[in-house]
């Protein structure tokens, strides 16, 4: 899950306070193939990783898009028609385009080897795409819904947007969205915790407002069925169970750092956790195996996104630059 700039300096402080465990991270070396300016890539501080369904790997920094096609990078940045170099989070509409959203210019279309800007799907002259956070393609319904910093929703359905007033129940910018197996779409805010969408983009109340702190910034769920789901925030890592019981952990249990920026799981149950200062491996019931740091293989402590490709290799984005580990070694 991509995070902000906002959250990103509230991690920031976080990895001050709760600093690395050196036994941790001495546990193991891992080969990891590392990618940075030096082999391509567009920028070294990476905010989001995602795959399209032609196999080719979008990588969001701070400075430009990269596209790596399992050879090399082609870079793309505001000299190909890129609107703003910062990118935020990107997503496939059902027709294969690849929505990009910027962090200060709106939301751009490649289509056809090119960028559409500003794209006709998306020209509404309304402020608030102009900083576009996060955009979600439902899994099922292929419906398209964009978030922005002023609580914004907005519906896409065929050639035509539905941009939705002020939501006073979010009080917050939308960060990111997720969604669980029956097709429920949950709508992360800066500061304000959850909120359950409807397809129609109507925002619901706080989900299990009661389980969480009063404020918290969540930054990645990840479902492991329709009722258990693990929740990464500025405060730890929550686990839902049955959508009743909830364990939280913190640094004091392991993790490297309180600010959990990014999930990840895999086929098996494994829980993959990136932090402000280090990646963590962790059993289905939440117990860390391993922590994984720079005297790991991995180029960066910090860890912005995780992503496993089409062939099963794990790709972690961190402020470093870009790692991969294939299978065999996990």
């Amino acid at each position: 899950m991509r995070f902000s700039i906002r959250s990103l300096r509230a991690a920031l402080i976080s990895l001050l306070i709760f600093p690395i465990s050196s036994s941790d991270l001495f546990a193991q070396r891992l080969p990891f193939e590392t990618y940075t300016t030096v082999n391509g890539l567009a920028q070294n501080s990476i905010r989001y990783l995602y795959q399209d369904s032609r196999g080719f790997l979008w990588i969001a920094t701070l400075d430009g898009l990269s596209i790596f096609d399992g050879d090399g990078f082609t870079n793309l940045t505001t000299q190909n028609g890129l609107p703003n170099n910062v990118i935020n989070s990107i997503a496939e509409d059902a027709e294969g385009n690849v929505l990009v959203a910027t962090n200060g210019a709106g939301v751009a279309v490649f289509r056809d080897g090119r960028f559409d800007v500003p794209p006709s799907l998306f020209r509404t002259g309304h402020h608030a795409l102009d900083a576009v956070n996060a955009i979600h393609v439902g899994l099922k319904t292929k419906t398209i819904m964009l978030g922005s910093d002023t609580s914004v929703l907005c519906v896409l359905r065929g050639c035509t947007i539905q941009m939705l007033p002020d939501q006073p129940r979010l009080g917050d910018g939308v960060y990111a969205f997720a969604e669980d197996s029956a097709g429920t779409v949950y709508a992360m805010t800066f500061s304000r915790g959850l909120f359950e969408v409807t397809e129609r983009g109507e925002v619901r109340k706080p989900v299990f407002a009661h389980k969480f702190p009063p404020r918290f910034s969540p930054f990645a769920m990840l479902f492991a069925s329709a009722d258990t789901f693990w929740v990464g925030t500025d405060s730890g890592l929550f686990l839902v169970v049955n959508r009743k019981k909830v364990s939280h952990f913190t640094a004091n249990d392991g993790l490297p750092s309180n600010a959990v920026t990014a999930l990840l799981r895999d086929p098996d149950g494994t829980l993959w956790c990136g932090t402000s200062a280090g990646l963590c491996r962790l059993s289905p019931s939440g117990k860390i195996f391993h922590v994984y740091g720079r005297e790991n293989g991995l180029v960066d402590n910090y860890v912005t996104a995780l992503l496993r490709d089409s062939e099963g290799d794990l790709w972690v984005g961190t402020l470093g630059g870009l790692c991969k580990l294939e299978p065999e070694y996990f």
